[in-house]
């Protein structure tokens, strides 16, 4: 089971990996670390969702 496992999240973790990718690319570190940060949190959300959803 990953984060990905979720209905969109592919196209969403791609987006955000763009996203910082730019961020590092434009050397702009604090938006990088937001960006990543971010990125952790919303896959370690969605991958609890996906484990909620199994034990249901």
């Amino acid at each position: 089971m990953t984060s990905l496992s979720q209905p969109g999240r592919l196209k969403i973790a791609l987006d955000e990996h763009t996203k910082i990718v730019e961020a590092i690319s434009d050397r702009n570190v604090e938006q990088a670390q937001k960006l990543a940060t971010e990125h952790i949190e919303n896959a370690e959300q969605s991958l609890l969702n996906a484990l909620r959803e199994e034990e249901a």
